[in-house]
């Protein structure tokens, strides 16, 4: 395994693009997460993950906190996350 994708708490950041249409709102993203199993799929390496999804601005709201699981597979050199979350409010959008 190399160590890249060696378990332990990971981190992703970037920018939420959300595009209703009628207007646009960028949000900072920011994912935690950490492999809880590992096991063997199809001659692959699959890592399952638990942590939280928050898409806000400092400071983030709690109703843009999501507790997230899913998958963490290797695709060459790349890695691909898949997560499903449930968040704490629903997101309602408004300026």
């Amino acid at each position: 395994m190399s160590d890249e994708i060696s378990p332990g708490e990971r981190i992703l950041t970037g920018k939420l693009r959300v595009d209703t249409g009628d207007s646009t709102k960028i949000m900072d993203l920011r994912v935690n997460w950490q492999t809880v199993e590992e096991r063997e799929q199809d001659g692959e390496t699959v890592r399952v993950i638990e942590g939280t999804l928050d898409a806000g601005n400092d400071p983030v709201k709690p109703e843009y906190e999501s507790q997230i699981n899913g998958t963490l597979v290797s695709d060459g050199d790349d890695l691909i996350l898949e997560a499903h979350g449930t968040a704490g409010s629903p997101y309602t959008y408004s300026e």
